[in-house]
């Protein structure tokens, strides 16, 4: 994510969309000393976010909330930087949530996004960031992430039972149920980084109103 910290300056807003329990948005707003703003359309994920918090970043510097992909209750342009970490699959309308995270970037801000395609799937992200009025930078190929995810997923079903100890029994389940949906379609999977930016100049993506 070297683009998104080049530019990114202190005090600057960052987005974490999907945020989760907020690791990386919360790594980055301390090591870039940014203000974080992180949603998840998950209410424990934001409260567990929300009390990780104070071990990353001063009080005041990081707010989460519950909101989706395509209706972040954000301002137009309040971003100076957005991350969406394995996210945007989950969107029902993946275009509308483009969309969405493009309407909250600043002129010139970037957009970090990984995605995983399955075998055979043709990318659409071309398409996608032109209906938001976005720019594809550069796609960066991950060729062992798919492998790493196998090892992390077999990891957690082979120790379930400390999972519930020490996360209660409520985020395991989600653990587990993730592992074992995922675990047969890795083989095969590609997985990239896409850094993406909002024009200074910004082109209207078709049919959306100036605002």
């Amino acid at each position: 994510m070297g683009l998104l910290a080049a530019r990114l300056r202190p005090g600057q807003v960052l987005v974490d969309a999907g945020c989760g329990t907020g690791g990386v948005g919360l790594w980055l707003a301390r090591a870039l000393d940014a203000h974080l703003h992180g949603f998840d359309i998950s209410l424990v994920a934001a409260a567990q976010a929300t009390a990780r918090s104070s071990r990353f970043v001063p009080a005041g510097r990081a707010a989460f909330r519950v909101a989706t992909l395509d209706d972040t209750g954000l301002p137009d342009r309040s971003a100076h930087g957005a991350v969406c970490v394995d996210a945007l699959a989950l969107a029902t309308d993946r275009t509308a949530a483009m969309r969405e995270l493009g309407r909250i970037l600043a002129p010139g801000a970037r957009l970090i996004l990984t995605q995983a395609l399955r075998k055979g799937a043709a990318p659409r992200w071309e398409e996608q960031a032109r209906a938001a009025g976005l720019v594809v930078e550069h796609v960066d190929e991950r060729p062992a992430e798919p492998a790493m995810w196998a090892r992390l997923y077999r990891l957690w079903i082979d120790h379930a039972d400390e999972l519930r100890r020490e996360l209660g029994d409520d985020q395991a389940h989600n653990m587990l149920h993730e592992a074992h949906r995922m675990l047969p379609a890795l083989p095969g999977r590609r997985a990239v980084l896409l850094t993406l930016h909002r024009p200074r100049r910004n082109r209207r993506p078709p049919g959306q109103p100036i605002r």
